[in-house]
């Protein structure tokens, strides 16, 4: 559960970080292990519109990996 891990809402990272509801999302599908690929899935989209939304939302958030994506979520 998101709220139980501590994660933003779609909403706070939209205010916080200027992300777009997609790339909010994403952040915390990646955030929840997902990879890339199985977020395409679910999302019915390409595995490139994936991939461009997480160099945006990386860009927007200020990190550069999976890892600094983690470290600002948790704070």
């Amino acid at each position: 559960d998101r709220l139980a891990a501590g994660l933003p809402s779609v909403e706070q990272l939209r205010s916080d970080y200027g992300l777009s509801s997609a790339e909010a999302e994403i952040a915390l599908n990646l955030a929840a292990a997902l990879t890339p690929k199985q977020i395409a899935y679910d999302r019915g989209a390409s595995i490139q519109t994936v991939r461009t939304q997480i160099r945006s939302l990386y860009r927007k958030m200020g990190v550069h990996n999976q890892l600094g994506l983690l470290h600002s979520l948790s704070h």
